[in-house]
């Protein structure tokens, strides 16, 4: 292992800029299709996580994976793509582009937790204990 020094944290300051304003494209079978997800403020998906602390029954998950998936992908945030798809909810927009596949929706939640360090359903559940 190296040592610190002055010019490698100011390097790992300009990594951490360009990691917070991440974007990356997940290829998504279910939709034939790849999705362009952004990478949130790590404070917000934990907020997230804590909103279902509480609730650990497989309908909790999926409401987290969802609102997740949500959030994540400008696309589903589309006032147009809602109104097409009559949604209820904004967020019921991933069910129904899923086509109701817990799956797919489970698959890329995953993904998109793998981009904040969390891997797994698992780690998932760590971080709510």
């Amino acid at each position: 292992m190296q040592k610190a020094t002055l010019e490698a944290l100011l390097e790992r300051k300009t990594q951490a800029t360009k990691a917070k304003m991440a974007v990356k494209e997940i290829n998504v079978p279910v939709l034939g299709m790849a999705l362009t997800v952004e990478k949130l403020p790590l404070t917000r998906v934990l907020n997230l996580i804590d909103k279902y602390k509480d609730d650990d029954s497989l309908n909790g998950k999926f409401e987290l994976y969802k609102e997740l998936i949500y959030i994540s992908v400008p696309l589903f945030r589309s006032t147009q793509l809602q109104e097409a798809y009559e949604v209820a909810e904004p967020s019921d927009i991933v069910t129904l582009l899923f086509e109701q596949n817990l799956t797919a929706i489970t698959s890329l939640g995953d993904k998109i937790a793998a981009m904040y360090g969390i891997n797994g359903a698992e780690a998932v559940e760590e971080l709510k204990n």
